[in-house]
């Protein structure tokens, strides 16, 4: 019996770890809110490089800019398949705003912005 157990858990480990994927990409979960801490829902938030934009004979990605609305909770997902320093543009009826955020590959990354309204 003890042996019928030992080999389960000995296939179960192994195919746990043959479907473990290595990510090819980095995730950006951008927070906008309010100064009362309430998510702005609705807001158009791009990942962008303006370096690369304003920069003459550095071209942008092919994978930039990327847009995505905040949902009710104020957040917004994104997958970008590499990583750096990308600029962050948020336009919401609150106000707009710029920061930028730190990817890596592998990795989410969470940034928390506050709208001054």
């Amino acid at each position: 019996m003890n042996k019928v157990i030992l080999s389960a858990l000995a296939v179960l480990c192994l195919s746990i770890v043959s479907c473990t994927k290595y990510k090819d990409s980095s995730t950006a979960v951008i927070t906008i809110k309010k100064k009362n801490g309430n998510g702005v829902s609705g807001a158009t938030v791009t990942l962008t490089s303006l370096y690369a934009i304003n920069t003459p004979g550095v071209q942008l990605s092919k994978n930039l800019p990327v847009k995505q609305t905040t949902d009710a909770d104020g957040k917004a997902f994104m997958e970008i398949k590499y990583e750096g320093v990308l600029d962050v543009l948020v336009k919401s009826p609150l106000g707009d705003t710029t920061d930028f955020i730190k990817l890596k590959i592998g990795e989410e990354t969470q940034k928390e912005i506050i709208l001054n309204k």
